[in-house]
């Protein structure tokens, strides 16, 4: 790995940066100098207590999109092909290659998780549509990095499905639940979208009318993965929707908020 580092004074002096507190810069700075060659961390917290910073400059760096972070901890600098190119030879990939491949590089060369349409793939920015993915020993066309990693996700919470519920969770919600039984039925929403309604012996529990209404209109694997813990509030033409990670608020709101709006005719807030 890499033992410099560089920072880009299209960042650093921008108004955004400067404006907040020096112990916040100085976390940033700290933070970005211990980042691995794809600008990954997994000891944010350490380095924290470590010089002595306060939890609100790490809560300032995410609220003005300096770091994002996953709901796991692992924190990534989001300027950081901005700073810094490392030299082929001196490279060496991060080991967090499942939260990168979740990742896009925006026009400014700066993480996100919009759909850009480019990516890393090494240490090189590359088109999703001109490279291939191989998986599993195979090549497959390469799909948006957010749509494999969702798949992957709800694939595994498929195999969970089926079972029930603990006795506790049962008495909660019988009265809003139902038992679905029969052959799978595939057709076509009012949105033209294919949904599938899988089978399923368990109990499917909803917390309010509206998330029966996601689970029948994205199935089953996709509600019990992204919306079966959130908190649903309907405020007049706002429906709030509450999750637990910034994981699943980034899901939500790139690939099912849309959807949901048009759908209900509300306008879809997100927050964790």
């Amino acid at each position: 790995m890499a033992e410099r580092r560089m920072f880009a004074k299209s960042i650093i002096d921008s108004d955004a940066f400067l404006d907040m507190p020096l112990s916040t810069q100085a976390l940033y700075f700290h933070l970005a100098m211990r980042a691995d060659d794809d600008g990954f961390l997994n000891n944010a917290n350490r380095i924290i207590r470590t010089i002595g910073a306060n939890p609100n400059d790490m809560d300032m760096l995410l609220v003005k999109k300096f770091i994002i972070k996953f709901d796991d901890g692992i924190c990534v600098i989001k300027h950081w092909r901005i700073h810094n190119y490392i030299q082929a030879d001196r490279y060496r990939e991060t080991n967090y290659k499942d939260k990168k491949s979740v990742l896009n590089i925006d026009e400014n060369k700066a993480y996100t998780f919009d759909d850009t349409g480019r990516r890393l793939v090494g240490n090189k920015i590359v088109g999703n549509k001109d490279t291939k993915c191989i998986q599993g020993g195979t090549e497959e066309d390469t799909k948006s990095l957010q749509d494999v990693y969702i798949e992957k996700t709800e694939k595994s919470h498929e195999s969970s499905k089926n079972q029930p519920l603990d006795d506790s969770v049962r008495d909660v919600y019988i009265t809003d639940t139902q038992v679905r039984l029969g052959k799978v039925s595939i057709g076509k929403d009012s949105l033209g979208k294919e949904r599938e309604e899988l089978n399923s012996t368990s109990i499917i529990p909803f917390p309010s009318e509206i998330h029966k209404v996601i689970y029948e209109q994205f199935g089953d694997v996709a509600y019990r993965t992204w919306f079966l813990d959130s908190v649903i509030e309907l405020n007049g033409s706002i429906l709030k929707i509450i999750v637990d990670s910034n994981l699943k608020k980034q899901i939500i709101q790139d690939k099912y908020s849309n959807n949901i709006s048009a759908l209900l005719g509300k306008s879809v807030i997100i927050e964790d």
